[in-house]
């Protein structure tokens, strides 16, 4: 983990670094889930609350309401944890709600292909 500290000590940001290719993690099945609040806080912005089974690495939360989350693209340790939607003009809930998608990069990754084993070229055999 990196984090980038300021003077006072305050961690402005933190980061994960992954030292393989995501491809090449064995990462556990995780069942992630997001929710939304029944109304906004007093600054406009609704919280949303996401969780998971299983830890699960570059959660991405994505709508079709317009505004932006608070973090995105986060590692989530089994549990839950509280974003921020921050609305562009006023808040649609419902649409929020409708359209709200939660995913991360263990349930987008392809099974590597099975090896197959070697097999002799046939002679063939003319008539």
């Amino acid at each position: 983990i990196a984090e980038c500290i300021d003077d006072s000590g305050a961690v402005l940001s933190t980061n994960e670094m992954l030292f393989a290719p995501p491809s090449q993690l064995q990462l556990p099945t995780a069942v992630v889930s997001a929710g939304v609040a029944e109304a906004p806080n007093a600054d406009g912005s609704i919280d949303v609350v996401v969780s998971a089974s299983a830890t699960a690495l570059y959660v991405v939360l994505t709508s079709l309401a317009q505004g932006r989350f608070s973090d995105n693209a986060f590692a989530l340790p089994p549990g839950t944890a509280t974003v921020r939607f921050l609305p562009t003009g006023a808040l649609d809930r419902s649409l929020l709600v409708s359209s709200l998608r939660a995913e991360h990069l263990q349930a987008n990754l392809m099974p590597a292909p099975a090896a197959r084993p070697y097999e002799r070229p046939r002679a063939h055999l003319a008539a």
